[in-house]
């Protein structure tokens, strides 16, 4: 979204908004949460701040849409919360209410929503939310041919050390256009956040017992790089999934990044998590220790992940290494990739 300072700016990108409102259906759910309170907190806001760069997602979104995408959010709402009932409708739409400093909310239920609505369309055989023995459930059980397979949604937003450089790239682009964009070059960050991401799936708490995967079925997280500073293809991410599906065998790359490879390994970040998370478990001292083996084995039930940059499909990867009853095949990998390359 354009940054400025600029107050008669933004009053009409307000006035824009509330014309492009105006065309929505009059009880929809856009409109219903951009009350006349939203307005006017966004008007004091305009006339009263100094720094203008961060807004309420829904404004942001509003103001960049075209009347097709606004409908088809809307569309998609309906048709989620038509299946999921309207007892989780709040739950569902808790995205779009999200605040200024909430874009993760926003970017998460807004790829949540739209994953779901396009399977939605496709009229295929799923189910939403499925529990698990745990206590954890998993966001989608989809019936692939024979086989069903298990989707996991989630989104990978910026952190302060993103945001900072896609700032300081801002800057420098201000006064040289052709500034190099160095998006995704703290390798040690990248990698790091990318397994605390994924281990959020397979071990919550680095505890083993609550996964969201199943023991015996392929399961599939659905990553969205989502806002401005996020770069899917960075060399980080590509290095952390590949010490996620080596099995844990991999060694560092002798002509990789050597200062910051052994930094960035999956064993050393595990060190870490357990590390930290010890603090929080005085009374049960030897927990870590004795489900260190099981953490180091948690990622062979991920069957793979699909990268995606906001919502455009970007890329698969396999896990080779997963165990048995949780690998993929090539082609029901291809298969959900036709399956969620049209999301829009």
């Amino acid at each position: 979204m354009t940054t400025t300072n600029d107050k008669a700016f933004w009053m009409e990108q307000v006035a824009k908004a509330r014309q492009k409102l105006e065309r929505l259906p009059a009880n929809g759910r856009i409109r219903t949460a951009m009350d006349k309170q939203f307005f006017e907190t966004l008007v004091h806001r305009i006339n009263n701040s100094e720094e203008l760069r961060y807004w309420p997602p829904l404004f942001s979104f509003l103001v960049e849409a075209t009347d097709n995408e606004l409908k088809t959010l809307e569309d998609d709402l309906d048709l989620v919360i038509q299946i999921r009932g309207s007892t989780s409708e709040r739950t569902l739409t808790q995205f779009i209410r999200a605040e200024i400093r909430g874009s993760r909310t926003w970017y998460s239920g807004l790829f949540d929503i739209k994953v779901r609505a396009t399977l939605i369309r496709k009229r295929l055989t799923f189910k939403f939310d499925v529990p698990l023995a745990n206590g954890r459930n998993t966001d989608i059980r989809l019936q692939l041919g024979d086989r069903h397979v298990r989707l996991e949604n989630t989104v990978f937003t910026e952190d302060d050390k993103s945001r900072e450089r896609w700032d300081r790239c801002l800057d420098r682009k201000k006064s040289n256009p052709d500034a190099i964009d160095d998006r995704g070059l703290d390798m040690p960050n990248d990698t790091r956040r990318l397994y605390a991401k994924v281990f959020d799936k397979l071990a919550k708490d680095m505890d083993p017992s609550k996964s969201q995967c199943a023991n015996d079925e392929p399961n599939v997280i659905l990553l969205s790089f989502a806002g401005s500073s996020m770069c899917p293809k960075a060399f980080g991410y590509g290095w952390a999934l590949d010490e996620l599906f080596s099995g844990c065998r991999r060694e560092p790359e002798t002509d990789g990044p050597k200062p910051s490879s052994r930094e960035s390994s999956l064993k050393s970040w595990i060190d870490f998590a357990l590390n930290d998370a010890a603090k929080n478990k005085k009374d049960q001292p030897d927990y870590y220790k004795n489900n260190y083996n099981d953490l180091l084995r948690a990622p062979r039930c991920l069957s793979g992940v699909i990268l995606f940059d906001d919502l455009k499909l970007v890329t698969a990867r396999i896990n080779y290494n997963a165990r048995n009853k949780c690998s993929i095949t090539h082609a029901e990998m291809a298969e959900l990739e036709r399956l969620l390359g049209d999301m829009h």
